[in-house]
């Protein structure tokens, strides 16, 4: 009897406190460029969803990494090998390098901190100053961004460069500069981004329990092959415009 009692009162006392264990986390960040809202659902490193437009969405489904229009799934992961394969890889690397005979270098950044601080989405951050030197251009750039150290905030970020650099590596693009390049000087401090100057800013971030059709493949809709399947969502895309 005493060890039942224990053991119902552990269990109870797991159920409350895990709650935020097996809670999911969705943030929404505006982009100004285009005027739109990048949502990213995460549950863990299995299971991510980055929608920036309806019916558009990069997910995450164990090792693989699909892209949805309309519908219509590209396996990333196989255009990846496809690539790699054919060499073009290569040939993408250097474009996003933006040259052929050298490495794009990262970017030394400097923080310094305002000690002023603002709220977004409810979020209390600390205001910083970031000078870096643009490896493209050459010259020195200054942003003003507010970091916070907000437990969910930090986890989704640390999970957008993960996912950022997983991509390029199925991609077979593993040198070519990634998400976490620029978002990991304040993730080593344990810092998640709240507003990147009036670039990008938080709108919201919630820890909560969602359907788990946000993590799966549309019903019915099975992967296509990587380049007839590219040109048929190119030609979704194109329709839409219209």
């Amino acid at each position: 009897m005493k060890f039942t009692y224990r053991f119902l009162l552990t269990f109870i006392i797991f159920c409350f406190t895990a709650t935020s264990v097996w809670a999911d986390i969705s943030g929404v960040w505006n982009i100004r460029q285009g005027g739109m809202n990048m949502r990213i659902d995460y549950r863990d490193d299995q299971h991510m969803r980055m929608e920036m437009a309806p019916g558009s969405y990069l997910l995450i489904q164990k090792d693989k990494t699909y892209a949805v229009t309309n519908g219509t799934v590209l396996d990333l992961s196989a255009m990846g090998q496809q690539f790699e394969a054919m060499g073009l890889n290569n040939l993408m690397q250097q474009q996003m390098e933006g040259r052929a005979d050298k490495p794009l270098a990262k970017p030394e950044e400097v923080l310094t901190k305002t000690n002023k601080t603002e709220t977004i989405a409810g979020i209390k951050g600390e205001i910083y100053q970031l000078r870096f030197k643009d490896p493209q251009t050459g010259k020195m750039v200054n942003e003003e961004i507010v970091l916070t150290k907000d437990a969910k905030l930090v986890k989704l970020q640390q999970a957008m460069a993960k996912m950022a650099q997983s991509n390029m590596n199925r991609m077979g693009m593993a040198q070519a500069p990634a998400l976490n390049d620029s978002m990991q000087p304040y993730l080593d401090r344990g810092m998640a981004l709240l507003r990147y100057g009036d670039e990008m800013t938080l709108v919201s971030i919630t820890e909560t329990k969602l359907e788990d059709s946000r993590f799966e493949l549309p019903k019915g809709e099975t992967a296509q092959d990587p380049f007839s399947g590219l040109n048929q969502m190119m030609q979704q895309m194109m329709n839409g415009r219209k």
